[in-house]
């Protein structure tokens, strides 16, 4: 999409778009009873599911908004206050806002998991209607250039141009079975995890309780283990929510299934870390004066081990992100071997 005029966006890219979207969805009409918000946050399990009281208060939502690559802080450049970054990106701009200016092009992409892909159609609606109804300080309207589909190895397949109604038909699904071939290197190798958003595997609480967890006593810090761990507890509730939310036999959609697999995590050695915390700014609400804090860890780390068994998921779950407020484009990573 392209600004029409200048403009500044107050917070995290994110965040903008975020809020933006879903303002726009409760304007898209679905069917004669609901509109798209009220898809996004229907709650799709029954009373009688293991899992009900648990999520119900608050569950994973079936979309992912997420910046490209090339918007977010290079690899090799970390905070410019530690270590004086060269050049600035959207990332590092936030806390100051994002100037956009007339003519810019602006992208992001959307990921819609399981069935809510099934409403691919109105959510491209939605974003039309965002662009047109227009984002920033002063609120000024996005031209929409087009919007394609991107299969897992990047092949883009045009999907509709500016306002265009007529849509064409998702070819290019991404699920697991894509990614088996990461399993393959039976060797001993290295492997680089990029946090390229903020990440928060675990929060740090008071505790009632003074019988300390593993994840307590790791000082909140983003380790190959609990990167292992949330994964997995991502994937299984989203699994729950957007594939088989019917469903109620769930043995095999528990963390206690997978334990000893994900325990295995904690044989990576650690070689190198390079990070720091930091918190983007989120868009003001009127009605409250506390804003949701968009914070975590940036950076990268270097482990060493067997990871075979590990990749094809976490390979998988770069785009869907982990951790917190995932919905903002937060806990975005990136992983690389060294084959």
């Amino acid at each position: 999409m392209v600004a029409t005029s200048s403009t500044q966006w107050e917070a995290w890219s994110g965040a903008i778009l975020r809020n933006n979207l879903l303002k726009a969805a409760n304007q898209v009409i679905v069917n004669d009873k609901v509109n798209l918000l009220e898809l996004i946050d229907h709650f799709p399990l029954t009373e009688i599911h293991p899992m009900y009281k648990e999520l119900k208060e608050g569950f994973p939502k079936g979309y992912v908004i997420a910046l490209p690559e090339e918007y977010l802080v290079a690899h090799s450049e970390l905070s410019p206050k530690i270590f004086g970054q060269k050049k600035r990106t959207i990332l590092e701009n936030t806390q100051e806002g994002l100037y956009l200016k007339e003519g810019e092009i602006f992208k992001f992409s959307l990921f819609l998991i399981g069935n809510m892909s099934s409403y691919y159609q109105h959510f491209i609606h939605a974003i039309q209607l965002m662009c047109q109804q227009g984002m920033g300080h002063p609120q000024v309207p996005f031209s929409l250039i087009d919007i394609c589909e991107k299969s897992y190895d990047g092949k883009l397949h045009l999907l509709t141009t500016g306002n265009n109604d007529q849509i064409k038909s998702l070819i290019y699904p991404i699920i697991f079975s894509d990614y088996q071939s990461f399993s393959e290197n039976k060797h001993k190798t290295r492997i680089e995890i990029t946090f390229l958003t903020p990440v928060v595997l675990f929060k740090q609480t008071m505790r009632k309780n003074p019988t300390l967890s593993y994840q307590d006593k790791s000082n909140g810090f983003p380790s190959f283990y609990q990167l292992v761990r949330s994964a997995v507890a991502r994937i299984l509730k989203l699994t729950m929510l957007y594939i088989s939310p019917e469903k109620t036999d769930i043995d095999e959609l528990s963390l206690a299934y997978f334990e000893d697999w994900i325990n295995y995590a904690t044989h990576a050695s650690l070689v190198l870390v390079d990070m720091y915390k930091t918190t983007l700014k989120n868009t003001s609400k009127k009605e409250s004066a506390n804003k949701m804090p968009l914070s975590g860890y940036i950076g990268k780390q270097i482990y060493e081990g067997y990871f075979n068994q590990f990749l094809p998921m976490l390979k998988f779950m770069e785009a869907l992100g982990v951790g917190n407020e995932t919905v903002y484009g937060l806990g975005r990573y990136l992983i690389k071997t060294d084959n």
